[in-house]
């Protein structure tokens, strides 16, 4: 991988942003999806320390590849999230598949001793 550097009358310090050369600024490469980057140590000894980090609501982050993002629902603060749901009705929260590709799956139930259900939605009780 080509690294960088400049010296006047010394030796050259070289460095090396995996983020620039791996993850091609992470929007099109290995951290794709809306992802960022991070290389924390760009000297040319550090290799193979980059992170790709999801983007908000979304979470996770993973040193060296791209990241897998979960959405819990429940928990998030976003359009289909349970804080204006769920939540704000007094009942619980279940997101039946946290993958960030599964938005709108959460379900409100009833708080006890009520009974009842309903996916993204308010549940009857």
């Amino acid at each position: 991988a080509p690294t960088t550097g400049t010296a006047v009358a010394a030796a050259a310090t070289c460095g090396i942003d995996e983020c620039a050369t791996t993850c091609a600024s992470c929007e099109n490469g290995a951290c794709s999806g809306g992802q960022t980057c991070d290389d924390p140590n760009t000297d040319d000894t550090h290799l193979h320390d980059w992170t790709c980090t999801c983007p908000a609501p979304t979470v996770g982050q993973a040193k060296g590849e791209r990241a897998t993002c979960t959405l819990d629902e429940c928990h998030a603060a976003c359009a289909t999230c349970a804080n204006s749901t769920c939540f704000h009705a007094g009942q619980d929260c279940d997101d039946m598949d946290m993958r960030d590709t599964a938005a709108g799956d959460l379900v409100c139930h009833c708080a006890v001793p009520q009974v009842g259900s309903a996916i993204a939605t308010v549940a009857d009780c």
